[in-house]
């Protein structure tokens, strides 16, 4: 695959507050924060629009910054920009307690996996079903405030060959999501039921 020094996440755009809020806001503070670091590196935005009004925040917010937008996009173009993508950033449930509100916090977490399936290390917070996802420091990070997160998301940019060597693992760990691999621990958990 051709990567590209591409940050990605994927994810409706809605105001945190307003449901399960992906951050993108956040996101964009800290890439704006970093850029100068980050020289070379973009921010890609993706997925469908739920709150016009945050929409038009995030695009002011983003002006004249190295942030790319992808509104409302359609699968081959979100399949094109994982596979371009080095590193996958999520956010779902910062400045939220997980005991205090689970509802608010991702589930699963479908699209880090798909990142990872693609060579794209993830650095993603530390709650919800990212935490069965990612196993810290080996195929990505699990990041609890916004000082873990610039500093993991550091590391990587600074160091190519961790990168590579932590995108390859990335891959591997998909795998073990993959529908033949749940259905072989399925198959293998009702060959032993039955003895």
């Amino acid at each position: 695959r051709n990567k590209k020094n591409i940050i990605l996440s994927t994810g409706r755009f809605v105001r945190p507050g307003a449901g399960r809020s992906k951050r993108q806001d956040a996101m964009i503070d800290l890439f704006i924060e970093q850029e100068d670091q980050w020289e070379g590196w973009e921010l890609h935005l993706a997925e469908y629009i739920q709150d016009l009004d945050y929409q038009k925040e995030l695009l002011e917010k983003a002006k004249g910054h190295r942030i790319v937008f992808h509104f409302n996009a359609l699968r081959p173009e979100l399949e094109s920009l994982i596979g371009e993508a080095k590193l996958y950033w999520h956010a779902v449930g910062l400045g939220l307690k997980e005991e205090d509100e689970p509802l608010a916090m991702e589930h699963f977490g479908i699209s880090t996996v798909e990142a990872m399936s693609a060579g794209a290390v993830p650095v993603v917070i530390a709650e919800g079903g990212q935490k069965e996802i990612v196993q810290h420091g080996g195929n990505g990070f699990l990041w609890s405030n916004i000082s873990e997160w610039k500093a993991q998301t550091n590391s990587l940019i600074a160091d190519e060959t961790k990168l590579e060597a932590m995108a390859k693992a990335a891959q591997l760990r998909a795998e073990y999501f993959s529908f033949q691999a749940f259905k072989n621990r399925l198959n293998h958990y009702l060959s032993h039921e039955k003895t």
